[in-house]
């Protein structure tokens, strides 16, 4: 997006053997947005059976797990210009005089620059309480057979994406950083003519943690003898 405007002004003097002189100024602004947003789901299950003399003497159920990690990254970018057009010391005509003035602006610069970046990881682990009981010899046959079908997940699940069963771990963290950055730019004529150009640079910068972890003696795992 950019924007011009242009204002002329007049440069007003009380003095009745002086003449305004029109000035105009130009003021230029740009802006760029940038959004980029990524998320990636990984899913394990994980069945642990211990059998002793065919007999199954520890179970750990179907254990599903749920690790989501997502990186979102905005950058916003803001250029604003400021000109002034013509020469306002220049004598309007023959017998006139440009009256002394201080230092004159002649051109102003701003750029300015935000970047924000959140990364997010979540991590869920839920034992399925819907999966059907097996007889140790199921359990065996299966596991030499078949040793996906240890393993149940509904796909005709109204909310596939949703937890089943019983919650066993949670635990989160993120990390957020925001940075800015303006840098603005000044020239000047002074009275002897020389160009002066004052260029200054401001930089912030911001950083956030927010960890969620259960505490020690808080996670529970079901084991059926």
């Amino acid at each position: 997006m950019v924007v011009t405007n242009v204002v002329a002004m007049n440069n007003v003097n009380t003095d009745s053997n002086a003449l305004t002189a029109a000035k105009q100024e130009e003021w230029t602004t740009s802006r760029k947005v940038v959004n980029h947003k990524t998320k990636q789901v990984e899913t394990r299950i994980k069945r642990q059976i211990v059998m002793e003399d065919g007999k199954v003497i520890a179970d750990s159920g179907p254990q599903v797990f749920t690790k989501t990690k997502e990186d979102q990254k905005k950058e916003e970018s803001e250029d604003t210009k400021h000109k002034n057009l013509g020469d306002v010391d220049t004598p309007p005509g023959p017998g006139y005089v440009a009256v002394p003035g201080g230092h004159q602006v002649v051109s102003e610069k701003t750029e300015t620059h935000q970047s924000s970046r959140e990364a997010k990881e979540e991590n869920i682990q839920y034992h399925d309480e819907s999966f059907k009981e097996l007889t140790g010899l199921e359990i065996h046959r299966k596991a030499l057979q078949a040793p996906n079908e240890l393993i149940q997940i509904d796909d005709n699940d109204d909310a596939p994406d949703g937890p089943k069963g019983k919650l066993v771990h949670y635990s989160s963290k993120s990390n957020k950083i925001n940075d800015s950055e303006e840098v603005k730019e000044t020239s000047r004529l002074g009275r002897d003519g020389n160009m002066t150009t004052e260029t200054t640079r401001t930089h912030h910068h911001e950083e956030f943690n927010d960890d969620e972890v259960p505490e020690e003696g808080q996670e529970k795992h079901d084991w059926k003898a």
